[in-house]
């Protein structure tokens, strides 16, 4: 085998243990498994863009790039 190929068989179970880990730990502080977490992450990350659009949607444009209105 390669030295890649031996390096991803080492890495992947050492992965594991350390997702197993956070989750086993995330669970244990905050009372969430991992993926309640992930749909909280998702959800904050989405009202945060949802915040900035609505922010710069909020600001007015200056005169000259103003959207023509049909007809006018």
């Amino acid at each position: 085998m390669s030295v890649q190929c031996d390096a991803w068989l080492a890495y992947r179970p050492l992965r594991q243990l350390v997702d197993a880990r956070i989750a086993r730990e995330l669970e244990q502080q905050s009372g969430l498994s991992m993926p309640d977490y992930e749909v909280l992450e998702a959800v904050a990350e989405m009202s945060a863009i949802a915040r900035t659009l609505s922010q710069e949607g909020g600001r007015s444009r200056s005169p000259g790039h103003q959207r023509q209105q049909p007809g006018t």
